[in-house]
C-alpha cells in the first residue's frame, strides 16, 4: 500500500495528542517488523525522544515470558494483541503507564483488570489509512468497549450499501476519511477501486477507504465495532 508522507506525519501527531510521551518512556516493541503495528511502535518511542524496546522473540511469547520482559526492561508504554493481554497473569506492572489493545476486538474484563491506574486504549486502523485512525480511552465497569472516534484530520462514517448514514445503533459498513488516506495498492489498480472509493462528504477528489468492517455509532459519537462485512 502506498502511504503519503503526511500520513505518517498525522500518526505521529495523534500519538502526541493521545498518548502525551515523554523521553523518559520505554516503549515494547512487540510487533514484527512485517506488520503495521511495528511502525507505531518505533514513532511512539524514537519520534518522541524515548527509548525503543527490543527483544528477542522468545521472550515475547504470550504469558510468563511477555511478562518477565516489561518488567526487567521497565516498559512504560505497550501495543498489545488483547489475546496477549489475557494470558499476561497478574497486573503486577507499576511501570506500565500507558497500556494499547489493537488488531482484535477488546473484551469488557480486559479493560475491568487492566485500565485501573493507568491510561488504557482501545486502537482501530487499517494499513491503507496510515495504520491508526480511531482510539477509545477506556475504564472499567463500562461493558463493551468502542474503538473510539476519530484522531485529528480522520473522520469515521458508517454507512450503507447507497453510501448514505446510518441512524445511531443501526449498523453499517465502516469507511475511513481524512488526509492519511493511502494513495492504493501498487500495481493492483482494480483493487484499489474497490477499496478507495470517492468521498461524498469531503472535498472534490477526496476518497474514503472501505473497510469491510460492521460498526454502528453510539449515542456519544464513538464507534462500535460489530466484525467483519465478509464474515
Amino acid at each position: 500500500v502506498a502511504i503519503p508522507h503526511r500520513g505518517l506525519s498525522n500518526m505521529i501527531e495523534g500519538q502526541r495528542d493521545l498518548v502525551r510521551p515523554t523521553p523518559d518512556d520505554r516503549v515494547l516493541q512487540f510487533a514484527s517488523f512485517g506488520f503495521d503495528a511495528s511502525i507505531l511502535e518505533l514513532t511512539w518511542s524514537l519520534a518522541n525522544g524515548g527509548r525503543l524496546v527490543t527483544a528477542p522473540k522468545e521472550e515475547l511469547r504470550p504469558g510468563p515470558d511477555l511478562a518477565r520482559t516489561l518488567r526487567e526492561a521497565h516498559v512504560t508504554c505497550a501495543m498489545l494483541p488483547p489475546s496477549a493481554l489475557a494470558v499476561l497473569g497478574d497486573d503486577d506492572f507499576p511501570e506500565l503507564r500507558v497500556l494499547q489493545v489493537a488488531g482484535e476486538a477488546c473484551p469488557a474484563e480486559l479493560a475491568d483488570v487492566w485500565a485501573r491506574g493507568r491510561r488504557f486504549h482501545n486502537v482501530y486502523g487499517l494499513t491503507e489509512t496510515s495504520v491508526w485512525s480511531v482510539a477509545a480511552e477506556l475504564a472499567p465497569g463500562r461493558g463493551t468497549p468502542p474503538i473510539g472516534t476519530p484522531i485529528r484530520n480522520t473522520r469515521i462514517h458508517v454507512l450503507d450499501d447507497d453510501l448514505q448514514p446510518v441512524p445511531a445503533g443501526v449498523p453499517g459498513e465502516i469507511y475511513l476519511g481524512g488526509q492519511a488516506v493511502g494513495r492504493g495498492y501498487l500495481g493492483r489498480p482494480a483493487l484499489t477501486a474497490a477499496t478507495y472509493v470517492p468521498d461524498p462528504y469531503g472535498a472534490p477528489g477526496e476518497r474514503l477507504c472501505r473497510t469491510g468492517d460492521l460498526g454502528a455509532h453510539r449515542p456519544d459519537g464513538s464507534v462500535e465495532w460489530l466484525g467483519r462485512r465478509d464474515s
